[in-house]
């Protein structure tokens, strides 16, 4: 199986012998699709949109409360750090110095903690979130061709084009071009030329894969695909909808006050 098919496969759950409920195939929380998709919107609402400042912090703990659970420590300390150190320098930039570099300092922080929280639970939902899951949840919620094959499709690219960006690093490494932020900002052509061509390369030929795969199985068809795994509301999705929903309302009273 070449990579790129491998980054294309869906596989089912496993289940018991017992006829059980299967387990789910990724890490992370076991929330149905659907309240995840939700739950990404109304936080990048709050985030991005709202002025509360304690809603903020609300979806702060959740979005890294639930990256935590898709265990994958270097993105969830990366995020978070990103997060606390802007909310920090939000704080103290004005108490430091009332001059206009701390002000635009603080501001700067301020949207980059906003964003960090948009990331963190859309990091989460891509983690947590299979293509098969993905569009079992777009058929079922009937949504139009336009929006489901795009984000089927990134779901299916994202894997196979990290695979190929470790790939070309390794073999920059083996031919003694160092991979590193300094030799960036030393030396921007040759990284471009070593690393930005490549990728672009294997990007058009992973596209190409996509395409075939997709056709085949018929994406963007009207027929409905049959879902691997059954999936449905649990005692787990209704405690991520009361918070998330909660804290929704709770900025939106604010909003209008």
């Amino acid at each position: 199986m070449s990579q790129s098919e491998a980054a294309l496969e869906l596989m089912p759950a496993s289940a018991d012998s017992s006829g059980a409920e299967p387990h789910l195939a990724v890490p992370g929380l076991g929330l149905d699709p659907r309240t995840s998709l939700l739950s990404l919107l109304l936080i990048n609402i709050v985030a991005l949109s709202m002025r509360s400042m304690p809603a903020l912090y609300v979806v702060v703990v959740l979005s890294l409360a639930a990256l935590a659970t898709a265990k994958r420590p270097k993105v969830f300390a990366t995020i978070s750090l990103v997060i606390v150190v802007s909310l920090t320098l939000f704080y103290l930039a004005p108490l430091i110095s009332r001059s206009s570099f701390s002000m635009f300092l603080a501001a700067l922080a301020y949207w980059f903690a906003r964003f960090g929280v948009a990331i963190a639970a859309g990091a989460y939902l891509l983690l947590t979130i299979s293509a098969g899951d993905m569009i079992s949840t777009l058929y079922r919620l009937r949504s139009p061709a336009f929006l489901s094959v795009p984000l089927t499709v990134m779901l299916r690219y994202l894997p196979g084009a990290r695979q190929e960006l470790i790939a070309i690093r390794e073999a920059m490494s083996l031919r003694g071009i160092p991979v590193n932020p300094a030799a960036l900002v030393r030396h921007p052509m040759r990284t471009v030329e070593y690393l930005v061509v490549p990728m672009l390369v294997s990007s058009s030929r992973l596209a190409d894969d996509l395409t075939a795969s997709g056709l085949v199985r018929g994406l963007g068809g009207k027929a409905r695909p049959t879902p691997l795994r059954d999936s449905h509301f649990s005692w787990r999705d209704a405690l991520a909808l009361v918070a998330v929903v909660g804290v929704f309302g709770f900025a939106v009273w604010e909003q209008i006050q």
